[in-house]
């Protein structure tokens, strides 16, 4: 089961919100960190074990997501335009902006 947290304008860090989340998810674990922004997940990989990794970046936008778009590749048929990196249903979310 995955797990995801984050904490705005809080005096925690981002080794106490990771530890919050460690029993979820056994597959991975990425935080991002800016300015006074923390967010974490663990991952319990179903889709694109390999190419999933959240929170998803592009450019300066950051998207952290639980759950799975069953219809992520049928959507993908409607931005033909779009040369998505992965095949993660994340990344259907938050497809290089500039192609679109």
């Amino acid at each position: 089961m995955c797990g995801i947290a984050g904490t705005i304008n809080t005096p925690y860090d981002a080794k106490k919100v990771e530890a919050s989340l460690y029993h979820r998810g056994p597959d991975a674990q990425h935080t991002i960190e800016y300015d006074n922004v923390i967010l974490t997940h663990n991952r319990l990989s179903i889709v694109d074990i390999s190419g999933g990794v959240q929170p998803f970046r592009y450019q300066h936008y950051s998207l952290i997501f639980n759950g799975e778009i069953y219809n992520h590749l049928e959507l993908r048929r409607h931005l033909p335009q779009v040369q998505f990196q992965t095949q993660s249903d994340t990344e259907t979310l938050l497809p290089d902006r500039k192609s679109v």
